[in-house]
């Protein structure tokens, strides 16, 4: 099972009030890890800004065909893409794939968790409501 996760989530800076700052000022320790064995670790990673992207796409028509691609406001390379191969799906951040021969629904169901512990955790650890921001308030 793939697993897109994130730890010691914290905020780079004052307490962020607009849009843009809570995009890109909540940070953490960002996680992709493949039963149970690390793939891929990046520090200060904007985790809001990634759930954003996330939710957008899962919520786009016809996600579990199309490719996915986070670049951050902050950032030239791609930190995140998932893009189908010859044998499913592969994961991978700029230029290095990180993961092979996926299927879809693994990649949604990471995904998902992924949102869904930012939008919980990230208000009881930091004291800051992010739903707004990554769900356009659906």
């Amino acid at each position: 099972m793939i697993s897109i996760d994130f730890f010691n989530p914290r905020i780079d800076g004052g307490i962020p009030t607009e849009r843009h700052e809570l995009l890109l000022r909540v940070v953490a320790v960002f996680l992709i890890s493949q039963d149970g064995r690390e793939l891929f670790t990046e520090v200060e990673f904007p985790v809001v800004e990634l759930a954003y992207q996330l939710w957008r796409w899962q919520h786009s028509r016809d996600s579990a065909r199309n490719s996915f691609s986070y670049e951050s406001m902050e950032s030239e390379d791609k930190l995140l893409w998932f893009s189908p191969d010859s044998d499913g799906w592969t994961i991978g951040s700029g230029n290095t794939p990180i993961a092979f021969h996926l299927d879809m629904a693994q990649i949604q169901n990471a995904s998902e968790r992924f949102i869904e512990r930012v939008l919980t955790e990230i208000p009881k650890k930091l004291g800051v409501s992010v739903k707004e921001v990554v769900t356009g308030g659906e």
